[in-house]
C-alpha cells in the first residue's frame, strides 16, 4: 500500500508509526543494522530515540517519514525500526571506545551534593535502559546476564582470562568478588564509564542489577537485560579492573 507524502505528514503528526518488520532484525549494506521495537505504553517518539541511542530524525528515516512529533505518544500496536551503524559505533582499538555502545552518552558523571555509592547519578545515568541485543555484536555469551554487556562492548576480549588489575582506567571491565558491593555469590560484572578525580569513586555501568525505590523511583530499575549506573567504590582487591 502506498501513502502520498501529504498522507504520511498528517498520519505521523498524529502520532502514528508505520508498523514494519517481521520481528527479526535486519542486516543493511555498511554494518548497519534494524530491529523492530514494539511501542509500549507512554512511549513517544522522542523517547523512543534516547532509549536506543539515536535520534527522532534518524527514526524518521529509517521508517521512511517523513517528519513526525516526538513529544507524542505513540500507538501499542506500531512497531519501530530502529537502525544503527555498527561498524563506526564499535571499533575495536582501545578500552575508551566501550563508552560508545553506552545507552546514557552525557559528559555530566558526577552529582552536585556528596559523592558516595548512595549518591544519585546526575541526567540519563539515574535511568533505566532495556537494551536490544541486536545492536550489539554478537558474543559468545547469553544475553540479560551481567557478563553480556562488557562482552558487547568489548567483543574481542575474553574477560574470563584477561589480567585483573587494581588500577581503575575508563572503558574497562570491573569485577566484583562474590559478595563485594552487593554482588551475588557468583561475583558479577560492571564497566567503568568515569573515575572521580580522588580516585576514590567509580561510576560504573551494569546489567543485570536490580534496584527497589531507587532515586525516588517506584517499584524496580535494572535487572535481566536492563543496564542501569551506580556509584561504587574503588575498592581493590575485591573490585578488580580487566583489560589488556
Amino acid at each position: 500500500m502506498a501513502f502520498s507524502k501529504r498522507l504520511l505528514a498528517v498520519f505521523f503528526a498524529l502520532g502514528g508509526l508505520l508498523a514494519l518488520g517481521n520481528g527479526s532484525p535486519v542486516f543493511a549494506a555498511g554494518g548497519t543494522t534494524c530491529s523492530p521495537y514494539a511501542v509500549q505504553l507512554g512511549d513517544t517518539a522522542a523517547s523512543v530515540a534516547a532509549h536506543f541511542g539515536t535520534s527522532v530524525a534518524r527514526l524518521a528515516q529509517d521508517n521512511q517519514i517523513i517528519a513526525f512529533s516526538g513529544s507524542r505518544m505513540l500507538p501499542t500496536t506500531a512497531t519501530v525500526q530502529v537502525c544503527k551503524t555498527a561498524n563506526a559505533a564499535y571499533p575495536r582499538t582501545s578500552i575508551a571506545t566501550a563508552l560508545r555502545g553506552q545507552p546514557c552518552q552525557s559528559g555530566n558523571y558526577w552529582p552536585s551534593g556528596t559523592l558516595n555509592t548512595d549518591a544519585t547519578p546526575p541526567g540519563c545515568y539515574s535511568g533505566d535502559y532495556r537494551i536490544a541485543s541486536a545492536h550489539y555484536p554478537r558474543v559468545p555469551t547469553t544475553f540479560g546476564g551481567c557478563d553480556w554487556w562488557p562482552r558487547a562492548l568489548h567483543p574481542t576480549w575474553d574477560i574470563w582470562s584477561l589480567p585483573k588489575h587494581t588500577t581503575p582506567k575508563v572503558g574497562a571491565v570491573i569485577w566484583f568478588a562474590p559478595g563485594e558491593q552487593g554482588a551475588a555469590s557468583e561475583g558479577h560484572w560492571g564497566v567503568v564509564v568515569a573515575i572521580s578525580a580522588d580516585g576514590r569513586y567509580i561510576l560504573s555501568s551494569e546489567m543485570n542489577t536490580t534496584y527497589y525505590n531507587r532515586y525516588g523511583h517506584g517499584g524496580a530499575q535494572g535487572g535481566y537485560g536492563h543496564v542501569i549506573y551506580r556509584y561504587i567504590r574503588n575498592d581493590a582487591p575485591r573490585t578488580l579492573y580487566v583489560y589488556p
